[in-house]
């Protein structure tokens, strides 16, 4: 390993995060009351906290701060947000206000369409932002003639904004609990999220390449049920194959600040139940829809009820498309909707679907076998597609299963499976036994219905748990939550109150008094008014919502 000291003292450019510099100090490699070098740049400085960008630029002699503070701002807890003044959250923004003079604005933009850019521009930067020569020659360039999911959707057209207020007479999901106490609640809106896998499949039918579409929500659970319905819809297509990152094709806001795509699907998810509600805090803070809004460079698609928004900046956006004429009504969306049904299944299903994400995330994480013979690319597929064999050969699964499951060649599952059996087996036993044989197969049937008895009770404890922490969710909301039948659900209450787990309706509707908790070391959420311990707040935003 190379000394860092000599590394450092010899390099004239080095880079680093600060959390790095942090460790570089700590170890006694830099100091503060040396500065080593002559200048110190902090790009996306307006994300760093105070404290983590002084680590930085007391490294250097001078300093430069590069950030845009009208963007998503760091993370804090509100117990350290009590010491900070209103609006410093970041040396960026302290320094900003302070000492007008000593910045200066990057005031021409390249990435995106001027009436992209032009909400953005006249609204949170003063007008001041412009763009470069050649910006408004930036379009999909598409001459679809099929059938479109909605009509003058899929054109040329630099900004389009479907309104969905009256997509259906029924309100949707809306707010959704985890069955898990630990974890804070969310937003779904089906509605939404079919309209926006309905747009999403036209653009890739007209010829738009996957990588180049992202999809994208203030709220974890429409990112992750929005991913799981794309994923179903590029595997009819047959392009299934053709997306590199699944999690950069449906994101939240947060996690997509700092990229950029051709095409960007924006799913609002949240709309008032009454007249005269304020904004879901998510909503609320323009900065997250500024990152929202600029993130496409050709075609920026709005999905949402933007005519009930009526709070700043959404009602802002509203009158900015009626103005140029950008905002078209979503014709009714029907209970038999291909794409409605689609996005219920995957709500339904969410369960499973988290649980593919992370064993895939895990095969991918994975280091590749290195191997002489063959290019790095094929060896990543090849130890990729061997890991998924193996994993499945163990869940019981035979290779048509396995081909059918994750879409790999019946040829190709059998040659890995081979492989694999060989390994496992001494040379001079290659050939089974009839009655090895035969045994092999009575285990791995003994071993499916064991694996089965176990997710079924699995199932139950959970909707027990469930029943038990959530004892005012009706028996379809459960059901919705865990999977079994309502009648399954009545069955499993009746069960419960006869053990004294849970009361009986009558009992709770005459106890309706509920001792307040203690308050103190706690905070709410500011996306899903959970209340956790203070210390925790910024992991539990970290996990659940960014």
């Amino acid at each position: 390993m190379w000394d860092e000291t000599l590394v450092l003292k010899s390099s004239q450019i080095v880079g680093a995060t600060l959390s790095k510099v942090s460790m570089l100090i700590k170890l006694g490699k830099l100091s503060w009351d040396q500065p080593l070098f002559d200048y110190v740049i902090v790009d996306e400085s307006s994300m760093a906290t105070i404290p983590l960008t002084l680590i930085g630029i007391l490294c250097g002699k001078r300093f430069i701060l590069v950030g845009d503070h009208k963007q998503l701002p760091p993370i804090t807890t509100p117990a350290a947000s009590k010491y900070v003044k209103e609006n410093w959250e970041s040396l960026f923004r302290l320094l900003y206000d302070k000492y007008p003079q000593k910045h200066t604005l990057l005031d021409v933009q390249y990435r995106s369409n001027p009436v992209i850019m032009g909400f953005s521009s006249s609204c949170f930067y003063g007008g001041e932002i412009l763009s470069a020569p050649g910006c408004e020659n930036k379009n999909l360039g598409l001459s679809f003639g099929g059938r479109q999911s909605i009509v003058e959707v899929i054109n040329n057209q630099p900004m389009i904004c479907v309104d969905t207020y009256s997509a259906s007479d029924l309100r949707p999901m809306g707010r959704v609990q985890s069955s898990d106490p630990n974890r804070s609640a969310s937003y779904f809106n089906e509605y939404e999220a079919a309209v926006a896998v309905s747009v999403w499949s036209d653009l890739l039918s007209s010829g738009v390449n996957a990588n180049n579409i992202c999809v994208i929500t203030p709220f974890k659970l429409q990112a992750q049920v929005l991913r799981g319905a794309m994923k179903k819809v590029a595997k009819e297509l047959g392009k299934d194959r053709d997306v590199t990152d699944w999690h950069l094709a449906a994101s939240t806001v947060h996690s997509f600040q700092g990229k950029e795509k051709e095409v960007v699907i924006y799913c609002f998810t949240w709309s008032p139940t009454y007249d005269g509600e304020r904004l879901h805090i998510a909503l609320r803070d323009f900065r997250e829809l500024n990152v929202a809004l600029t993130r496409a460079s050709e075609k920026l698609i709005l999905v949402g009820s933007i005519s009930t928004l009526n709070e700043f900046p959404y009602s802002a956006l509203a009158q900015y498309c009626k103005k140029g004429s950008l905002t078209i009504q979503c014709p009714k969306i029907e209970k038999d909707n291909k794409f409605l049904r689609l996005v219920n299944d995957c709500f339904r299903d969410r369960g499973r679907l988290q649980a593919e994400e992370m064993r895939e995330d895990s095969f991918a994480k994975k280091k590749p076998v290195k191997i002489k013979s063959e290019t790095p690319a094929k060896t990543r597929n090849a130890d990729f597609e061997m890991s998924i064999v193996t994993y499945y050969l163990k869940m019981g699964m035979c290779a048509s299963e396995i081909a059918e499951k994750k879409g790999i060649p019946i040829e190709r599952v059998k040659e890995l499976k081979d492989k694999i059996e060989g390994a496992k087996k001494p040379v001079f036993n290659r050939v089974r036994e009839p009655e090895k044989t035969k045994a092999r197969s009575v285990i791995s049937h003994d071993f499916q219905a064991k694996r089965h008895n176990r997710e079924q009770e699995i199932r139950l404890n959970k909707a027990k748990s469930f029943m038990i922490n959530y004892k005012t969710a009706t028996d379809l909301q459960v059901a919705a939550e865990t999977g079994f039948t309502t009648e399954e659900i009545k069955q499993l209450r009746q069960k419960l109150q006869n053990e004294g787990l849970i009361e009986n309706s009558e009992n709770e509707q005459n106890n309706t008094s509920i001792d307040e908790r203690q308050t103190v070391g706690y905070a709410t959420c500011p996306y899903c008014d959970l209340k956790v311990r203070e210390a925790q707040l910024e992991k539990h935003i970290r996990s659940n919502h960014i």
